[in-house]
């Protein structure tokens, strides 16, 4: 049963409240939820994009991807069978076309980063650049036309106005990560900016309802297309916005993150999230320079040449207007990819007028 005056992004968190696991502890279960995956045999554009050249999975501490899961794979924990006949529409959407002849090599093919840089074209305006190998990351430029940038930036700017922005929450439970219903909305100017050890996530958010106008249903349809897949796997999009001081501690868009390193993957029914198999990221706005923050930093992944971080370990992609981060949460065998922890970096600034505005834009398992 919905609970009237809360988001869609609200009522999952308090749904997801029935998995019983404290955010960020020791997984007991670690060992157990491994067999819970999602199959992937259906997902051939991502299959291309992400998994079909990465050395991860030819390498022998993962010899066992091309096996059969089907046994291990709990039948509530899968992606709908091909049994299950799609819309002509859908159908078109799951046929995997060929990379452009076209795509743009920046190095040696014998060389391990011969894949950097190369750019992949489906056929539409959207050219992407992957940035980092195995896994795989990638960047999309002018991901939004102009139009679409420009009423989204005075959807902000109504947003901001009405003060429509709301404290984030971390998926099973609030701005801490514990896993205790909310007791009422909080309204943007209720969030404490300060560094509290035991908050998680001190962003705000706005969410949009599906298709709730032809803007938002645009940007689904773009996600969509790109990723070959149904419109209605398009999670609702969510704004987020960072002001001075403002931050989100490393986590993972799969599934719940614990102490050592380990991501389970919530059981599949209806009272849980679905499970986000893609990230898109779109960057709203540019940063006013190089020492405020803010940047994207995945911890656990090799640095490249364009970091915009150089003190740290790990890759960090500094936010640019209208660019998009894409990755995929899950590997080829269905688990969630660890890998692919990150964290939005805390955003200074000598003034209050230092922001960050970026869009989610999950493609989520049917």
């Amino acid at each position: 049963m919905e609970k009237k005056g809360l988001t869609l992004a609200e009522q999952e968190s308090i749904k997801s409240q029935e998995g019983g696991v404290t955010m960020r502890r020791k997984s007991r279960r670690y060992g157990a939820c491994q067999k819970i995956k999602t199959k992937t045999t259906r997902l051939k554009r991502i299959q291309d994009l992400f998994w079909r050249d990465d050395t991860f999975y030819s390498s022998k501490r993962d010899g066992d991807v091309q096996g059969n899961h089907e046994e291990t794979v709990p039948e509530d924990a899968r992606i709908p069978s091909e049994k299950n006949k799609l819309s002509k529409k859908e159908k078109s959407r799951t046929i995997l076309p060929q990379l452009n002849d076209n795509a743009i090599s920046n190095g040696n093919d014998d060389s391990k980063d011969a894949a950097l840089g190369v750019e992949y074209n489906f056929g539409g305006r959207l050219r992407l650049k992957r940035i980092h190998d195995s896994p795989h990351v990638y960047t999309i430029d002018n991901f939004l036309t102009d139009m679409e940038l420009s009423k989204l930036r005075e959807k902000i700017r109504i947003a901001d106005k009405e003060k429509m922005f709301n404290k984030s929450i971390v998926d099973g439970g609030d701005s801490s990560g514990k896993k205790r219903k909310r007791k009422r909305k909080e309204s943007a100017e209720e969030v404490n900016p300060e560094n509290d050890a035991n908050v998680q996530r001190t962003s705000t958010f706005v969410q949009f309802g599906k298709l709730s106008n032809s803007l938002i249903a645009a940007i689904e349809r773009k996600a969509a297309d790109l990723l070959c897949m149904p419109n209605h796997s398009i999670e609702p999009l969510q704004l987020v916005r960072y002001s001075r001081g403002q931050f989100f501690h490393d986590h993972h868009d799969m599934g719940m993150l614990f102490e050592d390193g380990s991501v389970e993957l919530p059981n599949k029914t209806a009272m849980t999230p679905p499970r986000r198999l893609v990230t898109i990221l779109v960057y709203l706005n540019d940063m006013p320079n190089d020492d405020c923050g803010g940047s994207t930093h995945f911890p656990l992944l090799n640095r490249h040449e364009n970091d915009s971080d150089i003190g740290q370990e790990g890759l960090s992609i500094r936010p640019k207007k209208n660019m998009a981060v894409v990755w995929c949460n899950i590997k080829k065998d269905g688990t969630p990819d660890e890998r692919l922890v990150h964290r939005g970096e805390t955003l200074h600034g000598d003034d209050d007028t230092v922001v960050k505005y970026a869009m989610n834009i999950w493609a989520c398992e049917e």
